[in-house]
């Protein structure tokens, strides 16, 4: 469960200026007016992407998409999720926006200066770099270009950045800032001081950086001049001169580098912007290396914990069908591209009572697959020691609930059948399932008032008693099923479920035709999530 919101807001003129999604929430991106972000764009897919969240953290997914889809530069394989960060840059085809995960007042929001109504300051666009400088900037800019190779990830990018501008330009001062969102209002992402013990707070020109937002180093440069003045609060704070440079990053401006020199700090270098502007380039080159590096690695850990996620899973897991007590079993389980919970386990506590479960854990990767051997080992040993269905849930309960993070819960349906066509079973907020009769009607599971586990650890669950007639079934599935989606985004869905489900079948071909119907409405979408059918047949 995620407990930050995200929000995309456009880089440029797109047809949606800014998108939020609720905690938890998803959305799907493309042409289609029933998406939840439509890009009315000819080159934008039908279905495009889908964002969506898993146990605190979002996740991208390109749909197979035509134009591509691309998170900070780097084009996305499709149906491979991907971890978002906040301040990722994502292109939708032609369409960019930047993620911003959280509220607004997590931002540290730079301070600027308002002083766009003053009609004395001196603002000036520098020239390309002259011939008379380029030597001796070389030298400078191949240095610098082996520092940001050795520079391990953004914030160290940043911070040598901002002092390599220092030491070539002149200035006392430098920051990046980063635009929020369509406003005029910048992120303050990094600083540094020429003098570590200046106490001066930074400010800074709201002027410049308007004006360097539309592509060009904007410089005010001082003046013996004393007539010669920029703004009343520049003149307060005692500021001489400051650049304010745009940092891009493809076509696209990622941040401003923001340079100032103040009271009796010495004159800035005469090719100051000159300077910056290739100091940029190198930049935007460093960067691009870094993003794609990171992007990498992040898709490296998750398949990593996925893949250890699975490996628990297949250990505890029993086989995929037999008979054991008074049930003929089938199971059938695929794993999807993100989440790995699902639990499954069937025994017999003595001659006349036989137990099934079936459980989705939240969340994803080793820490859910954990979550879930912890859950199953222990409900397997509270049942067998007490015999008892609800107590047994309830110790499981409180077990969960002490020691699990908050948002890492577990739905879960467990029946145990007895010898004499008795079910007792508890619903903890699973819900998926139905029951068949001998002549293949479909009775669906009644909702239940019960939450799922580990969540409240005082909360006393309850069970359902029915008959289960011989030769009978208890379907049960995960939530992967019913949410697949097929190429179009549409969700395989309940209805569609339980209208396949009738009849009369043999427990291993019923889950067998059941996936088979889910892989063909599917086609070539991969499995969304951990996709779990059991198929049980009353045997007494």
């Amino acid at each position: 469960m995620s407990h930050l919101g995200l929000t995309l807001e456009a880089l440029g003129q797109e047809p949606v200026a800014q998108h939020a999604l609720e905690p938890g929430g998803f959305a799907h991106v493309g042409r289609l007016v029933e998406n939840e972000l439509c890009l009315p764009v000819e080159t934008i897919s039908r279905r495009h992407a889908k964002l969506f969240a898993r146990d605190g953290a979002w996740f991208l997914v390109d749909l197979g998409s035509k134009a591509g889809t691309e998170l900070n530069g780097v084009p996305l394989a499709p149906h491979r999720p991907t971890p978002l960060n906040h301040a990722d840059s994502i292109a939708f085809g032609p369409c960019d926006y930047r993620v911003s995960i959280g509220t607004r007042e997590a931002v540290i929001a730079a301070p600027l200066v308002d002083d766009t109504a003053e009609s004395r300051t001196r603002l000036s666009h520098e020239p390309a770099l002259k011939d008379d400088y380029a030597n001796q900037r070389l030298t400078l800019l191949s240095e610098v270009i082996e520092r940001f190779v050795a520079v391990p990830d953004e914030a160290a990018l940043y911070e040598v950045a901002l002092q390599t501008a220092i030491d070539g330009s002149g200035f006392a001062r430098a920051a990046f800032l980063r635009p929020i969102g369509t406003s005029s209002d910048v992120e303050l992402v990094a600083q540094a001081l020429r003098d570590s013990s200046d106490p001066t707070s930074f400010s800074f020109s709201r002027s410049l950086v308007r004006q360097a937002a539309a592509g060009d180093i904007v410089m005010m440069r001082g003046s013996d001049d004393a007539q010669v003045v920029t703004g009343q609060s520049i003149v307060q704070l005692q500021i001489h001169s400051a650049l304010c440079a745009p940092m891009f990053f493809g076509d696209t401006i990622e941040g401003f580098l923001y340079l100032d020199a103040r009271g009796e700090e010495q004159a800035i270098a005469p090719d100051a912007a000159s300077f910056c502007r290739l100091l940029s380039r190198a930049f935007a080159l460093a960067l691009s290396s870094i993003r794609r590096s990171e992007l990498e690695r992040r898709q490296q850990q998750l398949q990593a914990d996925l893949q250890a996620a699975r490996h628990v899973q297949q250990v505890i897991m029993p086989a995929p069908s037999g008979t054991v007590g008074l049930l003929d079993y089938a199971l059938r389980t695929v794993p999807g591209m993100v989440v790995a919970g699902d639990l499954f386990d069937i025994f017999t506590l003595d001659n006349e009572r036989t137990i099934m479960l079936l459980g989705d854990v939240a969340g994803h990767g080793i820490d859910s697959a954990l979550v879930m051997a912890l859950g199953q080992s222990f409900l397997h040993a509270t049942l067998s020691t007490t015999g008892d269905l609800c107590s047994s849930v309830n110790e499981l309960n409180r077990y969960l609930a002490d020691r699990t993070d908050e948002g890492r819960f577990v739905t879960l349906w467990v029946g145990m059948f007895h010898a004499d066509g008795t079910l007792e079973y508890v619903d903890a907020g699973h819900g998926h399932g139905a029951f068949i009769d001998p002549d293949g009607s479909i009775r669906p599971f009644d909702p239940s008032p019960n939450i799922p586990i580990g969540i409240l650890d005082d909360h006393q669950f309850t069970s359902v008693t029915c008959q289960a007639k011989p030769d009978s079934r208890v379907f049960v599935y995960s939530d992967g099923v019913i949410e697949q989606t097929n190429a179009e985004g549409d969700a395989y869905g309940r209805e569609r479920l339980l209208e396949r489900l009738q009849g009369r079948r043999a427990a291993h071909d019923e889950v067998n035709a059941m996936f088979d119907d889910v892989a063909q409405f599917a086609a070539n979408v991969p499995w969304s999530d951990d996709t779990t059918m059991v198929s049980v047949r009353v045997t007494n």
